[in-house]
């Protein structure tokens, strides 16, 4: 490897009467320390001083963060005691190593109260321990330390501390975080802002105002919102059954020059499609406005040549089968199959149901073989409704 080269041009330049710098020494160190042969690293610094090499900070810096990182602490200390001793002064690299190495070896008492002995801190040592306690999964624990705080940290350490936080489910901690990197003027960028409404949105119980409230800053500070943030924000707003707030945000997209793609015209589809079954009925103007809207979303999606996927297949073929128009239906599974897509359990569910509704037991029947040749099996629900329909048309030809 790398190591293995590093030591032989070492030799080599030392066979040719030439010494090796300090910057030569440390860097082939730090590859020891990162293979973890602890003891070749210091062997190393043995033959430095001997070669009449002083290490220097920057050496002392990767020494005590690579036995940190690797939960040797006494030997970290050490490490540090020693570079004090020889003069040199620890700088905020070296208290940062020493602090993300304990807390990436889950020595986290240590990395505090390390910590805490530091007479003076800069930004960059809270940083480490904020960045710390992520890496060990305490993101409530630096959260409190950044709220704490009264001046600003990097960028990159708020963006850790939010993804912690958003992964860890602390939402309303994650919004603190965002509020407060707003007020020192740190921008979170547009993939921060697209996690944390993805977040908001894909809770069984969807946080839209918040999620809105968000969406609003980042457009609001010159951000373009992408197709996945748009996406997910009509979906939640179509789950929640507020399509005329779905339509105005795939308007909006439109008009940012953002192309929807099959995902959002399905969404919407499937939205405007399932409307409570009294709002079908003929007359219902609801039922009507909807049907209207679902019917220009499909026309939009055609004229856009996006080829259809198998969700949007098969939200069409649910639809047709709940109106019903088995005809249809069944054209649209022939075309899906032509067009190289294969039908799921979902597809198959929907077509099976329909036929067993209007009492084509032969027909589900001849579907429930193609279902069993997949390998797909009949989930306990659909099951039911072969069954229910089968003793419905025997019950039926009884009374004949």
């Amino acid at each position: 490897g790398r190591v293995e080269e590093a030591i032989e041009l070492l030799q080599e330049m030392m066979n040719k009467g030439m010494v090796p710098d300090v910057i030569n020494y440390t860097t082939l160190i730090d590859g020891y320390l990162i293979r973890g042969e602890f003891v070749d690293a210091l062997d190393l610094v043995d033959e430095m001083r001997r070669n009449g090499v002083s290490p220097d900070v920057i050496t002392y810096n990767v020494l005590a963060g690579g036995f940190a990182r690797n939960g040797h602490v006494k030997e970290a200390f050490d490490i540090y005691g020693i570079m004090k001793k020889e003069g040199l002064k620890p700088n905020a690299l070296t208290h940062s190593v020493i602090i993300e190495g304990l807390c990436s070896a889950l020595k986290i008492e240590e990395a505090e109260n390390f910590f805490k002995s530091l007479e003076s801190k800069c930004p960059e040592n809270y940083a480490s321990l904020v960045k710390g306690y992520c890496d060990s999964g305490l993101s409530k624990k630096a959260f409190r330390l950044v709220i704490e705080l009264d001046f600003p940290l990097r960028k990159s350490v708020y963006l850790k501390l939010l993804t912690s936080l958003c992964s860890e489910g602390c939402l309303d901690k994650a919004l603190v975080v965002l509020k407060r990197m707003l007020a020192y003027g740190v921008e979170p960028g547009r993939s921060m802002y697209g996690k944390m409404i993805g977040k908001l949105c894909g809770l069984d119980k969807p946080r839209l105002r918040e999620a809105q409230l968000v969406f609003d800053t980042m457009v609001r500070r010159g951000l373009m919102p992408d197709l996945f943030t748009y996406t997910i924000m009509i979906h939640t707003y179509c789950k929640g059954n507020e399509l005329q707030k779905a339509d105005d945000l795939f308007e909006d997209m439109k008009k940012r020059g953002i192309k929807p793609d099959v995902v959002t015209y399905t969404v919407l589809l499937d939205s405007h499609l399932k409307l409570d079954p009294e709002h079908h009925e003929t007359g219902s103007v609801i039922g009507e406005v909807q049907k209207r809207k679902a019917s220009e979303v499909f026309s939009e999606l055609q004229a856009a040549g996006i080829e259809l996927d198998v969700v949007c297949y098969t939200v069409l073929i649910d639809r047709q089968c709940k109106i019903p128009n088995l005809e249809i239906a069944t054209k649209l599974l022939d075309r899906m199959i032509d067009s190289g897509l294969k039908p799921d359990m979902v597809t198959y569910s929907a077509l099976i149901s329909g036929y067993c509704r209007k009492g084509y037991i032969s027909k589900a029947a001849t579907l429930v073989k193609e279902f069993s040749r997949e390998d797909i099996s009949l989930g306990e629900q659909l099951f039911a409704t072969v069954k229910r329909a089968v003793l419905k048309t025997k019950r039926f030809q009884l009374r004949k």
